[in-house]
């Protein structure tokens, strides 16, 4: 027997919902025997709140009906939103086009990347995209590119246009939430104490994929001969499993650059592995018969390369008993780049490795140690603020907001801004800022993410 009409069931309390009926609707039955198959809830509903619905089935032709259906929930959440960054796209919606950078305010704000995907897509706090912001605030944004622009750029801020004139005020709207994370600043060493004992203080993602980020201590030398470095990691200090300590030859200090590393772990079950990267910007690679679990800190290694690149990688216990790896080819021009290497495979942490007994043989290892960050970002101190309609800014607790390193939420409740001169009633733009509004005074350059940007109906400053 076909369905001929529904009873439909709405309301705040499940037990409600669950067993009206007709008869006995206890306020909850919106319309008895539908003929339509969609209903559009008059009003708004409100902000944290579940409510629950139930659709009967009705054919007065059969005895059986009607037919009881189930209850179903959803909730309505607690925020309205102001942009997730979920919706840009690489084609006619790119997040410059709607967040206005340099181009528009003259500023030294750079919104998103020149290339797609434009948005980011590995730092991001919530979904699948976040906003990146490159501040410079040295007087000069995008220096050394076809979009240079010179000036008074001693502060940055990106701004949106809403589609219209908001309403703050309404629906006990109290919080702006935003969530957003910077870099840390320069905190990488290289220090020789006692003499023939070095240590390497490093942060860095990785070293791994097709682009490096660690702390390198080296010597260049030609690549037109037989080169080699011998060195015994004494400690490398677990702040993840994937943290490394180890010797490498490299082709030049680009993240991207060929190289052939015998870097250490912490992890048991990874210990010592041997890995190279064959081509600029390339996959770094490491076989099967390129790891030995049971070597670790303290461990001696060492890496030799020939004139024509052939590969020679050892370990050894005690310095006099060696292993090697299977032989490896890999390219390079010449200078090379030979030395230490340690990366805390955590961007806002560093790592110590401490290395003894270094030598490095080929002509020119007399010279004195060079060392820095490969592919390591990082920010300069700024603060951080927001504004409404382009005023009544409200700045972060911390003075050094771009130097956070993890993503943070930054509650702000909205009467901040109605202190400050903002009409609450009338909210046309919103502009999240890095430096100082007006400062005639260079500053720093760096890079942040934005995402989740969000009305609380509730404080939420827990």
């Amino acid at each position: 027997m076909f369905v001929a009409t529904h009873d439909l069931y709405f309301g705040e309390d499940f037990n409600d919902v669950n067993e009206a009926t007709i008869d006995d609707p206890r306020g909850v039955l919106i319309q008895a025997d539908m003929t339509e198959t969609s209903y559009e809830i008059p009003g708004l509903l409100e902000f944290d709140k579940t409510y629950y619905w139930r659709v009967d089935e009705n054919n007065d032709v059969d005895p059986n009906s009607p037919w009881k259906g189930r209850v179903w929930s959803f909730t309505i959440a607690d925020y309205d939103l102001i942009d997730d960054f979920e919706g840009y796209d690489d084609t006619d919606n790119k997040i410059y086009d709607t967040w206005a950078d340099f181009f528009v305010n003259n500023t030294g704000m750079t919104v998103g990347y020149f290339e797609a995907p434009y948005a980011e897509t590995d730092e991001i706090h919530g979904g699948k995209k976040s906003m990146p912001l490159y501040y410079d605030n040295d007087g000069t944004v995008n220096e050394g590119t076809d979009l240079e622009q010179s000036g008074t750029l001693y502060y940055s801020e990106a701004e949106i246009e809403l589609p219209e004139a908001q309403d703050w005020t309404k629906d006990g709207l109290e919080t702006l939430s935003l969530w957003f994370k910077g870099r840390p600043a320069y905190s990488s060493s290289f220090t020789e104490n006692p003499a023939g004992t070095y240590k390497i203080v490093a942060a860095g993602a990785d070293i791994w994929k097709v682009a490096d980020e660690f702390h390198f201590a080296y010597k260049e030398l030609a690549s037109n001969q037989t080169i080699s470095i011998i060195a015994k990691v004494e400690s490398l200090e677990p702040i993840n499993n994937d943290s490394k300590a180890g010797i490498m030859i490299r082709d030049s200090l680009e993240p991207g650059a060929r190289n052939a590393a015998l870097l250490l772990t912490p992890d048991p079950d990874k210990g010592l592995r041997l890995q190279i990267r064959n081509s600029t910007d390339g996959a770094t690679t490491r076989g099967d018969n390129d790891m030995d679990p049971n070597a670790m800190a303290p461990y001696w290694l060492k890496l030799e390369r020939t004139s024509g690149g052939l590969i020679r990688a050892y370990y050894s216990p005690d310095g006099s008993d060696w292993t090697r790896f299977n032989l490896k080819q890999v390219s390079m021009t010449s200078p090379v780049y030979v030395g230490l290497a340690v990366t805390s495979h955590d961007t806002a942490t560093t790592c110590e490795g401490v290395f003894s007994n270094v030598t490095i043989s080929g002509s020119g290892n007399d010279q004195p140690w060079s060392a820095q960050d490969i592919g390591i970002q990082i920010n300069e101190s700024e603060p951080m603020y927001v504004v409404l309609n382009g005023g009544g800014a409200v700045h972060h607790d911390d003075p050094n907001a771009s130097l956070i390193g993890l993503w943070t939420e930054w509650n702000i409740p909205l009467q901040s801004f109605a202190d400050n001169g903002v009409d609450l009633t009338n909210v046309s733009s919103l502009g999240i800022g890095v430096g100082t509004i007006g400062n005639q005074q260079p500053g720093g350059e760096g890079r942040i993410f934005i995402d989740d940007i969000r009305l609380y109906i509730s404080t939420n400053t827990d």
